[in-house]
């Protein structure tokens, strides 16, 4: 297994295959955005798109990243994850890591399903759940309707 961060001209020619991918990651949020902006973003060097791949060259996952300027510090937010076999290729994240490092982030931080906070720790040593996200949607009501 091994894992590339697609250049822009290599994503072009692969979002087909990933799409889907990124598709699912997202069906699982809020749907605060959908697959095109983060190819947009991937496209305009504003995210990036990482591709994990079997022995054979089959694409077996993906990863979307993003830097978060915070104002005393820079992290690498790990947006969207998806795929088939991840206790094969988990260990790549180090990959990402690397470049978080070389980019001079402070952190890689997620946001995710409950979930994540019981897997992540097991099987990458250093992640914590250091807050939850709540959230509550208000209803939209007509501007003409006066309560």
């Amino acid at each position: 297994m091994k894992i590339n961060l697609l250049a822009p001209t290599e994503l072009a020619l692969k979002w087909h295959t990933l799409e889907p991918l990124v598709k699912k990651a997202v069906f699982h949020g809020e749907h605060e955005t959908d697959t095109v902006v983060y190819l947009n973003r991937a496209l305009n060097y504003q995210a990036q798109i990482w591709e994990i791949t079997d022995n054979e060259g089959q694409t077996k996952g993906v990863v979307v990243t993003q830097f978060l300027n915070y104002s005393n510090y820079q992290t690498l937010h790990l947006v969207a994850l998806a795929g088939t076999d991840l206790d094969k290729w988990v260990h790549l994240y180090y990959e990402i890591e690397r470049f978080a490092n070389n980019n001079k982030c402070t952190a890689v931080e997620s946001w995710g399903r409950k979930g994540w906070s019981k897997y992540l720790p097991k099987v990458l040593p250093g992640f914590y759940e250091s807050y939850v996200v709540m959230r509550k949607n208000l209803k939209h009501e007509d501007p003409e309707h006066k309560t």
